[in-house]
């Protein structure tokens, strides 16, 4: 049966149609998995800043709260004439009301005069004094967040400082706030790695035994593997630890809303 020249004409259209549909759509969903990956990461970055906006929050409120010791008369008192017994108390009891977890007093040079928890060596408790008011430690297998602020009567006497982890807790209030995955990663000269993951799949103790430098990169290929997005920021540079910040999100359900 012979076909008829618009028949043919007909069938090269649709053809011609189809293959610039099937171009346009393909085009299509590139672009649009290119915009949804772009947006991804710049929520990401957004979430990098609430994080920080957090921690200076938190220094705000450490530092408040430690200059209230710092300045009350009857502990500056105690420090002066070396009444241990009312300083130990001084500090329990200020910490116990601002809900502290980590309490000290230093000396004018840096030595350990009270404290609730291990500082580390000389080098820690004198990175502690200087610069900033506001440092991180690493203290027992944990970070903490720390407000160090001078004590004076009129001249130095010594150093007061407290502290609040950082911890899972404060992963899951950033998860909630940002609807991104949070992970926290320390790692340490001597003790290894320390990682804490909202990531339900997360098995944070493969990567605490890790040699610190291959933590991070181990812990990328992870998620790569997991198809998850995701952005790396170092909070800070701890005289014993370092700690970085991993902030991710699913690559599936980021291109799901584009699907259709």
């Amino acid at each position: 049966m012979r076909i008829s020249f618009s028949t043919r004409l007909s069938i090269l259209f649709s053809g011609i149609t189809a293959l610039a549909l099937a171009s346009t759509t393909l085009f299509s969903w590139q672009s649009a998995s290119s915009t949804a990956t772009h947006n991804a990461q710049e929520t990401l970055q957004i979430s990098q800043r609430v994080f920080e906006e957090l921690l200076n929050e938190s220094n705000r409120q450490l530092s408040d709260r430690a200059e209230v010791l710092a300045d009350d008369f009857a502990f500056r008192k105690a420090i002066a004439t070396g009444e241990n017994e009312t300083i130990i108390s001084a500090l329990s009891n200020h910490g116990t009301r601002v809900d502290a977890d980590m309490m000290f007093l230093l000396t004018p040079s840096g030595a350990i005069e009270a404290s609730t928890h291990d500082l580390g060596n000389a080098q820690a408790r004198k990175q502690l004094t200087r610069g900033s008011l506001t440092k991180l430690i690493y203290s027992e297998g944990d970070v903490y967040q720390t407000a160090v602020v001078p004590v004076r009567a009129p001249d130095l006497i010594g150093w007061v400082g407290m502290g609040a982890i950082i911890d899972a807790d404060l992963a899951r209030n950033l998860k909630e706030l940002t609807q991104t995955e949070v992970t926290l990663v320390v790692r340490t000269d001597t003790n290894g790695s320390k990682v804490i993951s909202t990531l339900p799949f997360f098995s944070s103790s493969r990567f605490n035994a890790l040699e610190p430098e291959l933590a991070i990169t181990a812990i990328r290929d992870e998620m790569t593997s997991k198809e998850l997005l995701s952005h790396t920021f170092p909070i800070d540079e701890l005289s014993n630890a370092r700690l970085s910040i991993v902030l991710s999100n699913s690559l599936e359900q980021t291109l799901q809303a584009w699907r259709p």
